[in-house]
């Protein structure tokens, strides 16, 4: 009896000191991504946040349609800098974004002077008006889409064009010295003459921004004509884009060497410089870095407010450089015009003769996260 006892214990002991199994924990459900309209409303208040607004236009403009409903709502936003990232995102976006038309043609009035430019980038992708304008130096005026290709009119020397919100074209004739606005038919509307300009803009207030390349002069006319503005420059200018906080950056272009990018204010003050020799184009961004393109270095390069390289992309002889919302990149030269994706690599490529004007329309001539092989032949 006591040695049954004995192993009845003894056994028991035993049992006890085994380790006891632990229950396999529950398997965790997986990681979901959030729902679209989810996504879209993080990225619209990543919008007001200074290092993610890049990131959030890209991700708004990927989610194309889904992120229209977030995009009403920031621009309804007072804040300057959010409504024009807002509308650099409306920029780019693909599909049916008709809904936007309303609050960005509005903002094409605003007093605020960023808002207005940016509601300019802005309107032709909410119209569905994506593609490339060029202007040829043989007298063509061409519409490029992801479909199509369009000659909308043969002009008397044209040198740049400019499909304005109206439906017109301004257009600038270098060796006539006048410039123009046109209808859609291409009825004369209003001409000025006298201006070897070879680059216009029209600015939110109806005045008109001239590159007057051989007198060495950028001049601003109100709608009668007369100079409302105007500064010499120590190079031909060959380009002048108003800013945001009304200056004006302006690339000069001299075959001696001596040229570079300048941002002058109203005073006509050079506030910000940087050197290059035979630069051709600059775009000031929205997180205030400036892109610069260089014919004679064969380079496109990103500079910041100090004016060093932040990174830089190998291109021969490029003319004109314009970043799209989803960090591509539509570059033309003289003979013709590629779109590259974020890393550099040709996405698309449209030749050309003697290109002397490009206005980059919405999200440009490729379809939204399309590649180039899968690209459908475009009508002539």
């Amino acid at each position: 009896m006591l040695r049954h006892a004995l192993v009845v214990g003894i056994a028991g002991w035993l049992f006890a000191q085994e380790p006891v199994p632990t229950p396999p924990a529950p398997a965790q459900a997986p990681a979901t991504t959030p729902a679209p309209r989810a996504q879209a409303e993080q990225f619209v208040r990543d919008l007001a946040e200074p290092g993610k607004q890049k990131a959030a236009v890209a991700g708004l403009v990927a989610l194309g349609d889904a992120a229209v409903p977030a995009l009403h709502q920031a621009l309804l936003d007072r804040r300057s800098d959010v409504l024009q990232w807002a509308l650099f995102a409306c920029s780019g976006l693909h599909g049916d974004c008709s809904s936007l038309r309303t609050p960005v043609e509005s903002l094409l009035a605003s007093k605020d002077l960023g808002v207005a430019l940016m509601a300019r980038r802005a309107w032709p992708a909410v119209e569905g008006r994506h593609g490339i304008l060029l202007t040829m130096n043989a007298g063509q005026v061409e519409m490029v889409t992801a479909t199509e290709e369009k000659v909308l009119h043969k002009l008397p020397d044209p040198f740049h064009t400019e499909l304005l919100p109206n439906g017109n074209l301004l257009t600038i004739s270098n060796t006539r010295k006048v410039l123009r606005e046109l209808d859609p038919a291409a009825k004369e509307l209003w001409s000025v003459e006298g201006h070897d300009a070879i680059d216009c803009k029209r600015l939110p207030d109806g005045n008109s921004l001239l590159s007057n390349y051989s007198s060495r002069r950028v001049v601003e006319l109100d709608p009668s004509g007369k100079v409302a503005w105007s500064v010499e420059t120590a190079a031909s200018p060959l380009e002048a884009d108003r800013l945001a906080n009304g200056n004006t950056l302006i690339t000069l272009y001299d075959k001696g060497g001596v040229g570079g990018v300048i941002e002058v204010d109203r005073a006509g003050k050079t506030v910000w410089s940087f050197a290059g020799s035979q630069l051709t184009s600059a775009e000031r961004l929205l997180d205030g870095t400036t892109l610069v393109t260089s014919v004679k270095a064969d380079r496109i390069q990103l500079v910041g407010t100090d004016g060093k390289e932040l990174r830089a992309w190998t291109f021969t002889d490029p003319m004109r450089a314009h970043l799209l919302p989803n960090g591509h990149l539509v570059v033309n030269a003289h003979a013709a015009v590629v779109v590259l994706d974020a890393e550099g690599k040709t996405l698309w490529q449209l030749e050309r003769k003697l290109i002397t004007g490009m206005q980059v329309l919405g999200a440009g001539p490729l379809r939204a996260n399309a590649a180039a092989a899968s690209q459908e032949p475009r009508k002539k």
